[in-house]
């Protein structure tokens, strides 16, 4: 044991040495104080170990000195303290413990008795110590996780960007175990009008799952804003996620983009409970399950890896429902979970804007109030059918900078690039006026489609009645496509000014065989399933004109 600095306060001297003298031998420092104002003095100036008080002195007495002693050590800490005294009657002894004395020793003192008496107390007090410490370093440790939490809380809200959540759109809850969230939901408003969404449920919960989310966020709002495809995002987040997560880590996620203006809805899912689309009156429209891995598990070039999109063509006013398992795994005390068929009993019993409220009560009322061991997170999002009626672009009040670019695309680039977006952005960084951006590239996206699908794969369209008919045409598309083995794009975009009237013009021209359009007629209407594409055009564009074999399409926008 380590050697002990001990305080000896008795008003004999020879009584002090005697003590000193021995306890000096069995390997302790003493200091002698021949009074308790002394002694008050000495202690304030340095904590000692352990105190030895003689029970009767002049002025302060022992009891009187151990009370004050004690109220110094509220601010030092604890240490052991003995009383001495020849008065080894029961009451005295009391009197001394009261004062609060930790033991009392009999005078005259047995030196042997005193030196075991003090090993003891050293054993305590170094256990005293152990403890004082590690409470030091519980409270250090909760300071710092509270301020890490605080930290965490506060990037993670800035990352969700709560607000993009709020609006008519759609409705949410978010329900975290902790402060800190392993889900996250996210949305974007493209300026076209289409809607993303995203629901990601980290591995675990609380700090560590939410720093799992930290390159989801950032990935998806960024490509979200550049039209990127549900496919295009997928992909980019899984090697993101692969980059940044350890072996034992991944994200499962689920997408949807809602387009508004074509009545379709895409969703991705890798590893979240089966989502729903759900009709006003509550009917399942349909159900999506995970068709993909969760990100973060599978390189884009294993054998495994897939990334299939799932689309829906909306024929009614509906909701688009998904939500983490945490909700399906929620218990009641019994241990029962809230299940699936619940949640879809909850949803189909209210209208569409009451059912996250509902879902909240429902869910309370299971777990009878009680905190649910996961993270639970719930989206909806409003559908409509087609809207082909889109206002034109408000007037800009800036001069329209002229400027033009010309694009060679082969088969490889076609079939690896989200083309619509990179050239979206390009032509945003050239100088596209800004009222534009969201008709240019709903335009745009047509006619990249259109040479693409009819021009060189020669798709047909009709394909779309049957009712898989998207996901069937989706997959020909991607299958045709790559075994595609010849076929180039050509893509001109001119922005100009003339006389007060500003016109951005695109041709997409493709190497085809093209069709007969001097004797072509537009069909379509907002019932079909296809031939959308030209009528969606002519409703946005100031003027539409084909050329060459009918493998040219040239869109014009104009405004004042």
């Amino acid at each position: 044991m380590r050697a002990l600095c001990i305080l000896i306060i008795d008003d004999q001297p020879a009584i002090g040495r005697l003590l000193s003298s021995y306890l000096s031998k069995v390997g302790h420092q003493c200091q002698y104080a021949p009074s308790g104002d002394e002694a008050l003095k000495l202690y304030a100036q340095q904590p000692f170990d352990l105190v030895l008080v003689d029970q009767s002195m002049p002025g302060l007495d022992g009891q009187q000195t151990t009370r004050l002693l004690r109220e110094l050590q509220l601010n030092m800490g604890w240490r052991p303290i003995l009383m001495l005294s020849g008065n080894a009657e029961t009451e005295a002894q009391i009197a001394a413990l009261e004062a609060g004395c930790d033991d009392f020793v009999a005078k005259p003192v047995s030196l042997d008795m005193l030196a075991a008496k003090i090993n003891s107390f050293q054993r305590i007090a170094e256990m005293q110590e152990q403890i004082t410490r590690q409470n030091r370093e519980l409270i250090e440790y909760r300071e710092r996780d509270k301020e890490e939490r605080n930290i965490s809380a506060y990037l993670m809200s800035r990352l969700a960007r709560t607000a993009k959540l709020e609006g008519r759109q759609l409705d949410y809850f978010l329900k975290p175990v902790s402060e800190v969230s392993g889900d996250l939901l996210l949305a974007w408003r493209a300026s076209n009008g289409d809607r993303y969404a995203l629901l990601a449920d980290a591995t675990g919960h609380d700090l560590p799952a939410a720093l799992s989310l930290l390159p989801v966020s950032e990935t998806f709002y960024n490509m979200a804003a550049k039209g990127f495809s549900l496919e295009g995002i997928a992909r980019k987040l899984n090697r993101k996620s692969a980059e940044y997560l350890p072996a034992n880590r991944f994200v499962a996620l689920l997408m949807a983009l809602y387009s508004p203006l074509d009545g379709t809805l895409q969703i991705w899912n890798g590893g979240i409970p089966g989502a729903l689309l759900m009709a006003d009156d509550g009917r399942v429209l349909e159900r999506f399950e995970s068709l993909n891995f969760p990100i973060g598990i599978l390189d884009e070039d294993d054998p495994l890896f897939c990334c299939q999109v799932e689309t829906v063509h909306i024929t009614e006013s509906c909701q688009f429902s998904m939500f983490s398992d945490g909700l399906i795994e929620a218990e009641s005390i019994s241990g029962m979970q809230f299940g699936l068929d619940r949640v879809e009993a909850v949803l189909h019993d209210v209208k569409p804007e009451q059912r996250a409220a509902r879902l909240q009560e429902a869910l309370a009322l299971h777990t009878s109030g009680a905190q649910p061991h996961d993270d639970v997170a719930y989206m909806h999002i409003y559908c409509e059918p087609a809207k082909l009626d889109m206002q034109p672009a408000p007037p800009a009040f800036h001069e329209c900078k002229p400027w033009s670019l010309q694009l060679q695309l082969n088969v490889e680039q076609l079939r690896n690039h989200d083309l619509e977006p990179l050239i979206s952005s390009f032509c945003q960084s050239l100088g596209l006026e800004p009222a534009q951006h969201g008709i240019f590239s709903l335009v745009l996206r047509e006619l990249l489609a259109n040479a693409i699908e009819h021009g060189l794969l020669r798709l047909d369209t009709s394909i779309k009645h049957l009712s898989d008919g998207f996901e069937r045409y989706l997959q020909l598309r991607q299958s045709s496509l790559q075994a595609l083995e010849h076929g180039e794009l050509q893509v001109d975009i001119q922005q100009a000014s003339l006389e007060g009237i500003k016109r951005l013009s695109v041709t997409v021209t493709d190497s085809g065989p093209g069709f007969d359009f001097q004797n072509y007629k537009a069909t379509a209407s907002e019932e079909q399933f296809h031939g959308r594409g030209l009528y969606l055009l002519r409703q946005l564009c100031a003027d539409l004109q084909f050329g060459g074999v009918g493998n040219q399409v040239t869109a014009t926008l104009q405004w004042q």
